[in-house]
């Protein structure tokens, strides 16, 4: 009896093992099903903002402005050799901006006087305008200000007037 006992114990857990290993397979095989390939999705969209960007802005220091963008993307990325800022005419600040491009903000930097950056944030709202802040980093302007906001910034088209 003792015999039969351990013979059907070994059988019994030879066929719990069978049946685990196919039902762990037949688990990861319905899984992988519903899995997508990830290299075949799209890339997140990413908007395009080249072009001339007109509109508002505050500085604080000087109160309002305009402001001016100029903006070639690759990709993600604003090229800082065709990309620009120009605020005026409170205050003349002019320079080359770079930046990173997401699905709902940018952010740019760039060198805007002699040891004086610019960095700002772009949010685009819904109805394709933009709003956004940026500050002076460096010896800027003596410290006269230290930045700003925009709003109301609109596309006026692919180059400027």
């Amino acid at each position: 009896m003792a015999h039969f006992s351990k013979t059907f114990s070994t059988i019994g857990s030879s066929l719990l093992a069978v049946i685990l290993i196919l039902a762990l397979h037949g688990f990861a095989r319905a899984q992988d099903a519903n899995d997508e390939d990830v290299s075949q999705l799209p890339d997140v969209m990413v908007p395009n903002v080249s072009g001339c960007w007109q509109g508002n802005a505050f500085n604080d220091s000087q109160g309002n402005t305009s402001i001016l963008f100029v903006f070639q993307q690759t990709k993600n990325k604003i090229s800082k050799k065709h990309s620009t800022i120009d605020l005026q005419p409170a205050t003349h600040v002019h320079g080359n901006i770079s930046g990173t491009v997401k699905a709902a903000q940018f952010n740019f930097h760039g060198k805007v006087a002699k040891g004086c950056n610019i960095k700002g944030t772009a949010f685009i709202q819904n109805d394709g305008s933009l709003t956004g802040n940026y500050r002076y980093t460096g010896a800027c302007f003596e410290h006269q200000f230290t930045g700003g906001d925009f709003s109301k910034v609109i596309l006026l088209g692919p180059t400027c007037p």
